[in-house]
């Protein structure tokens, strides 16, 4: 009769009210479940006949599609930490990923990296075989960071930031925000796509309120990308 209808764990970014108390009971629409009875847990049991809910593939998962824009957001995060300031950090070098054994291997994950000074980064090798590599990976970060051999690693100097270079960040930054909100939008329409196929086979109060809830979800990551950007241009401005 109805078609599974599931916002899960997702929904509690969405805040009080409506959205966590759909969440508590893991709001759940069931074929041939009078809606009433509908209400089950998250782990598929409820109503009054305590039966097993039909999570099948015909059903809507919020997760499914909060992941993609979870990634994004993730994404857009990393990214930023190696626009710099003109002060020297570890986080920095975050986004690097080095060609390791094989495979691209998150810089923190073969080096210990530590400011020396208030314009130099010291990167210490677990490996000191993997210097030449680390070196290149950091040069091709996209970073503006030309790294120098040293005892055990590299150093990294931190150049002051001018005013073209931080108007070249800001860009830099526009369009990675930008990136990560393509992502976001894409994820959306490939879930209202989902819903809008789902419209038929649920009550109409019912789709209009997964609906609400899934554009709640959105705009949340929306907001997130805007946070990002305006504390990373805050800092980028505050020389």
């Amino acid at each position: 009769m109805f078609r599974v209808v599931r916002l899960g764990s997702v929904m509690r970014m969405v805040g009080e009210g409506r959205a966590r108390s759909l969440v508590s009971c893991g709001w759940t629409a069931r074929r041939g479940v009078d809606h009433d009875e509908a209400f089950v847990d998250e782990d598929g049991y409820g109503g009054d006949d305590g039966g097993q809910g039909d999570d099948d593939d015909d059903g809507f998962d919020a997760d499914e599609y909060a992941l993609g824009m979870e990634d994004a957001v993730e994404g857009l995060a990393r990214r930023v930490t190696g626009l710099s300031s003109g002060r020297a950090a570890p986080e920095l070098l975050d986004s690097v990923r080095v060609d390791a054994y094989g495979a691209p291997t998150p810089l923190a994950h073969i080096a210990q990296v530590a400011t020396k000074g208030s314009n130099m980064l010291s990167v210490t090798l677990f490996d000191p075989s993997l210097t030449s590599e680390t070196e290149k990976a950091i040069r091709a970060a996209g970073l503006n960071l030309n790294p120098v051999p040293a005892k055990g690693g590299l150093h990294v100097p931190v150049p002051k930031v001018t005013a073209e270079l931080r108007r070249e960040r800001l860009k830099q930054l526009a369009a990675w925000c930008e990136d990560a909100r393509v992502a976001v939008r894409a994820a959306r329409t490939d879930g209202m796509k989902h819903l809008k196929a789902l419209e038929k086979t649920m009550p109409k109060e019912y789709w209009k309120l997964t609906v609400k809830e899934f554009e709640a979800v959105v705009n949340g990551y929306l907001e997130q990308i805007e946070t990002v950007r305006s504390a990373k241009e805050g800092e980028l401005g505050s020389d």
